[in-house]
């Protein structure tokens, strides 16, 4: 073997080497330095959470009583239908009590709040009754059924309106009635 062949070789030998042991070296290294820096990242955050652990504590508790809340303003129904029927019958009651009377009752939609049990419907009623009183069921459906909210009031007097008279009248109300579906165990 000439000199020039063994200087060939050991350049072969180097390159190979190069090739197949450093560069998967330093590849590995800058690997382990990235998850390296990922968990001291992580027990940076860990070790932070530690140090404010009662105020997490508190924040959680905190965040737990306005979620409880929150939920307490709307009941819990089985279904779609029983919801429905105990809505339909809540806000006839509060009807009844102003002298009106719901001659239609048309439920509209259902929606879902995505990715919870938190559901809507909205109804569409046709009522009749005294001016006075039409004007006065939005605010006393909406102050006695918390889950209620009137997204649409219209009034149409049947006779002339003379001042300090209460004529009748008919009127159309949409609301949307709020609730927690119950979640099956």
């Amino acid at each position: 073997m000439s000199v020039r062949q063994k200087t060939l070789l050991v350049i072969a030998s180097v390159l190979l080497a190069i090739r197949y042991v450093v560069v998967p070296l330093v590849d590995w290294q800058a690997n382990t330095r990235d998850e390296l820096v990922v968990t001291t990242q992580r027990l940076e955050r860990a070790r932070d959470l530690m140090e404010n652990r009662a105020a997490v504590e508190s924040s959680l508790r905190q965040m737990d009583k306005s979620v409880a809340a929150l939920q307490g303003r709307f009941p819990t129904k089985a279904d779609a239908d029983s919801a429905r029927l105990d809505f339909q019958r809540e806000i006839n009651d509060v009807l009844v009590s102003k002298g009106l009377t719901a001659r239609v009752f048309d439920w509209i939609v259902e929606t879902q709040v995505e990715g919870t049990n938190l559901y809507s419907l909205r109804a569409r009623l046709s009522i009749s009754g005294s001016m006075r009183a039409l004007a006065n069921a939005g605010a006393a459906v909406e102050s006695r059924i918390p889950h209620a909210e009137i997204r649409e009031l219209r009034f149409n007097s049947s006779t002339p309106v003379t001042l300090g008279a209460d004529p009748a009248g008919d009127g159309s109300f949409v609301i949307d009635m709020t609730y927690l579906r119950a979640v099956a165990k």
